[in-house]
């Protein structure tokens, strides 16, 4: 079977480069889908730090022995420290020193795409095999705890928990510096927090969709459960079945873990526990509040162009919001222009 993830991947390359070769005056999946890890070093001996980037498409987080997503998340954004024999050489330092390394989300894309690493390589039968615990994912998440502002922000609270920063504001003013009154230092923390609040909010998501697969690691079935309209709307789409689905039942349907059946080796009552191969593999978040003025334009223009699309004969008149909509559009112009390109996957 083909992998739900690399045919994502595959998707996203062939749609961008159709839109770059053939000039398209829309905007690719690249601008919905890319987003920007930042991979830092910073020395604990010396106040220099390095930087690389990486952009990303979706992100890749383990399920095993994880409870949730946002263990899995804490994980990947936590600090390794590199002393002793693993001190490195810094630009900027004589000499090697001890250092910490630590990913996080420098930029977040207007949708989050979540890869769950159900699969690995049993390298002792060489087999592989599927993860199936119960790994839990929320409705609404805040990016924040893992991003380039966010995680220095809780170091800092963890170094200083009392610390009230407000009290040592100082100002500049022609080339002096001194200690603000109480006056401006409480307008100032205001502002302070008031700008905090602000940056926050673009680190908000909202689940929108979930690629499920139901099997095992050799075999299997994939299918969606997608959020269609603004008011909690979702829909099971399953090949051609295309049905309502109850949001609710997301934790029974999509966590995964064990489940309880009758036992009927025993042919009686008992019961026995075993593995839900009914899981989820990929998680779609939408971001909640657009970054800019056009796209918060472009997400009203949408609402009012996607009440009804003729999409060869296919009516969709569901509300698949701001960037869903734009994805359609590029998509259903990609399949109009080239279907010969599609069905090489």
């Amino acid at each position: 079977q083909e992998d739900a993830q690399e045919f994502f991947t595959h998707l996203l390359a062939m749609v961008q480069e159709h839109i770059e070769d053939g000039k398209k005056n829309i905007l690719g999946p690249h601008s919905l889908f890319q987003g920007k890890l930042s991979y830092q070093t910073i020395s604990l001996e010396s106040e220099h730090k390095s930087e690389r980037e990486e952009d990303f498409f979706a992100l890749s987080v383990a399920v095993q022995n994880k409870a949730n997503l946002a263990q899995s998340l804490q994980s990947y954004v936590k600090n390794d420290v590199l002393d002793a024999d693993n001190k490195v050489k810094m630009e900027g330092c004589a000499t090697k020193v001890t250092a910490v390394k630590r990913a996080c989300i420098k930029v977040a894309p207007p949708v989050l795409v979540f890869h769950l690493k159900r699969f690995y390589t049993d390298f002792d039968s060489m087999t592989m095999v599927k993860v199936n615990e119960k790994f839990e994912f929320p409705s609404d998440l805040d990016l924040y705890p893992y991003s380039v502002d966010g995680v220095p922000a809780i170091e800092r609270e963890k170094i200083n928990p009392k610390e009230d920063s407000s009290i040592k504001v100082i100002s500049h003013k022609e080339g002096k510096m001194k200690t603000s009154s109480s006056k401006d230092s409480k307008l100032e923390k205001t502002e302070a927090k008031e700008n905090e609040e602000k940056n926050r909010l673009k680190w908000l998501y909202r689940l929108k969709g979930i690629v499920v697969h139901t099997g095992g690691a050799s075999s299997g079935h994939y299918f969606s459960y997608i959020r269609v309209g603004p008011r909690d709307t979702w829909a099971e789409f399953n090949d051609k079945v295309i049905k309502p689905f109850d949001a609710s039942r997301i934790p029974v349907e999509c966590f995964g873990g064990k489940k309880i059946i009758p036992d009927m080796s025993q042919n009686s009552k008992e019961t026995k526990e075993m593995d839900q191969i009914q899981n989820a593999y990929m998680l779609f978040y939408e971001k909640v509040h657009p970054d800019t003025e056009d796209e918060k334009k472009e997400e009203d223009d949408s609402k009012e162009e996607m009440k009804s699309i003729s999409n060869e004969g296919e009516s969709v008149t569901c509300n698949m919001g701001f960037w869903g909509s734009k994805l359609t559009r590029a998509t259903s112009k990609v399949i109009r222009g080239s279907m010969a390109d599609l069905t090489k996957l």
